[in-house]
């Protein structure tokens, strides 16, 4: 689960990266604003069971250029769907965006109407 977290802000920060080597300007949340698919898999720990499990996700993330981040997908551990997937990020904690494209982002995840909140991860892309 933390490494679909993890994944998930490294795609949208790997974008926002990109978006940086072609233009002069620094990384700022609103450099991230738009819609982005992305996909993961790894290892987990299963939200419904606590078993360690092979894990696959893939769905859409929209950033509001404010530090907002919202999205939806499917998820399966070890073989087995499970719908909805849900994350967001908690209206308080917006995500962090420094100038050099680094940041940190704290998702609230609903994986099957359970509610699990993600601890804070910090994040690096390569420019």
């Amino acid at each position: 689960m933390k490494r679909l977290i993890v994944a998930l802000f490294l795609l949208a920060m790997t974008i926002a990266s990109a978006a940086q080597q072609h233009h002069p300007y620094k990384c700022t949340n609103a450099t991230g604003k738009g819609n982005y698919g992305y996909s993961c898999s790894g290892v987990a720990t299963n939200p419904l069971d606590g078993l360690v499990e092979p894990f696959a996700a893939y769905g859409v993330v929209t950033g509001d250029g404010k530090g907002q981040w919202d999205g939806y997908g499917k998820v399966s551990f070890n073989g087995k769907l499970i719908v909805p997937w849900t994350h967001k990020t908690r209206p308080y904690a917006p995500s962090i965006v420094n100038p050099d494209c680094t940041g940190s982002v704290t998702y609230e995840v609903t994986v099957a109407s359970l509610a699990i909140r993600s601890p804070t991860r910090t994040s690096t892309s390569s420019s």
